[in-house]
């Protein structure tokens, strides 16, 4: 994985995907408020990218989960 900053995440695929976009995350809240969501941005047939966000729409750090679905290359 790799820390692009507060709330900003992205991961490498071992293994490529055949399109762009073909990755989904589900919006997660946990206990302290915050919200997990795909960062569209970055993803790419290769990386999935994550973006965190607080209970006011602030960037910020904390555990995430993410699912990624798609075809592989």
């Amino acid at each position: 994985s790799t820390d692009h900053g507060t709330g900003d995440y992205s991961y490498s695929l071992t293994s490529s995907l055949t399109t762009v976009g073909a990755t989904t995350t589900s919006p997660r809240r946990n206990g302290d408020g915050q919200v997990t969501c795909q960062n569209e941005s970055r993803d790419s047939s290769s990386v999935v990218a994550i973006r965190h966000y607080n209970i006011n729409g602030d960037s910020s750090d904390g555990r995430n989960v993410h699912a990624t679905f798609g075809e592989l290359a």
